[in-house]
């Protein structure tokens, strides 16, 4: 099994299963809106089922507003990939359209 690197002052986070897969949860549904926003897309993340029904419980609602690849979704982009040394999968999905702000 792999190690993740991580910065030690959040290891504690992850030293519980349960954590490790909300963090991860909650950072794969933050760069799917930040991704939309710099598409230019107004998103917002609301919660939708109640959470005694079920832990995944968020949806991201998005509506083309707005041309491609404002600035301050872009440098927010890049510092989180940053921060946790990720790529997440779905920029090869969006592909060129998405690539070109990167």
């Amino acid at each position: 099994m792999s190690r993740i690197l991580m910065p030690n002052p959040l290891a504690p986070i992850f030293h519980d299963g349960i954590f490790f897969e909300r963090v991860g949860d909650i950072l794969t549904d933050t760069f799917r809106a930040t991704i939309l926003r710099i598409l230019g897309y107004r998103t917002d993340v609301t919660q939708f089922v109640p959470i005694e029904h079920t832990a995944k419980n968020l949806m991201i609602r998005s509506v083309k507003t707005s041309t491609a690849g404002n600035a301050r979704w872009v440098e927010e982009y890049r510092n989180l990939k940053s921060f946790w040394g990720v790529t997440p999968y779905l920029e090869q999905i969006v592909g060129e359209p998405y690539a070109q702000f990167l």
